[in-house]
C-alpha cells in the first residue's frame, strides 16, 4: 500500500482559499481551473492521478486509489510494483510544482463499503476501508522524515527491500 500526501496543502489553503471547477469532457478526460493558488494545485494534482489511473497499458499501475482530498491510497500486488508506480507519480507532481511525501508498506488492505447517502438535507459520503497496510504506510510518511522523499515501513521484507534495492537507491533512516 502506498499512501501519498500533499506537502503544505492545508496551509497554503488557508493562505489563498478559493474554488476550483472541473469539467469532464466525453472521453472522461478533466479540465480543471482553479481561483487561487492552493485551487490550481489541488487540480493538478487530481489531473496527474486521473491519468495514472487511466492509463492501463503501464505494468505497475495500481489495483485500486482511493483519494481523499490531498490524501492518496494506492493497492499494489507487490512492493516493487508500488515503487515503480509510485517514482512516476512522485516524478510527475514534483516535476508540476506539487510537493509529495509518501509511505510505502506491507499489509492487509480491506474495502468494507463506499457510497453515497442522502436523506432530504443531509449526506453522508462512505469510504470504509483499513488494514496493516493503510495504518504502516500512513506511518512511514509521517514519522519517515522530512521532505519530497518515499519511505518504507519495515514491514516491507529483506527479499521485497533486495528487489526494491536492485532498481533503485535506497538510504537507510536512522530510528
Amino acid at each position: 500500500v502506498g499512501f501519498v500526501d500533499v506537502l503544505g496543502f492545508s496551509a497554503l489553503t488557508k493562505q489563498f482559499p478559493g474554488t476550483m471547477t472541473i469539467e469532464v469532457g466525453e472521453d472522461h478526460s478533466t479540465l480543471t481551473a482553479g481561483t487561487s493558488i492552493s485551487a490550481q494545485r489541488f487540480g493538478h494534482f487530481h489531473a496527474i492521478l486521473d491519468q495514472v489511473a487511466a492509463d492501463q497499458a503501464d505494468a505497475s499501475h495500481p489495483e485500486r486509489m482511493m483519494i481523499f482530498s490531498d490524501y492518496v491510497f494506492a493497492v499494489y500486488e507487490n512492493a516493487l510494483q508500488a515503487i515503480v508506480s509510485l517514482a512516476q507519480l512522485m516524478r510527475r507532481c514534483v516535476g508540476g510544482g506539487i510537493p509529495v511525501r509518501m509511505g510505502i508498506a506491507k499489509g492487509t488492505c480491506h474495502f468494507q463499503r463506499f457510497g453515497i447517502d442522502s436523506v432530504e438535507f443531509f449526506s453522508v459520503t462512505r469510504a470504509m476501508f483499513y488494514g496493516t497496510g493503510i495504518v504502516y504506510s500512513t506511518e512511514a510518511e509521517k514519522h519517515g522524515g522530512r521532505g519530497c522523499r518515499m519511505f518504507l515501513h519495515p514491514s516491507i521484507g529483506l527479499d521485497d527491500l533486495n528487489l526494491i534495492q536492485g532498481r533503485y537507491r535506497t538510504l537507510p533512516l536512522s530510528t
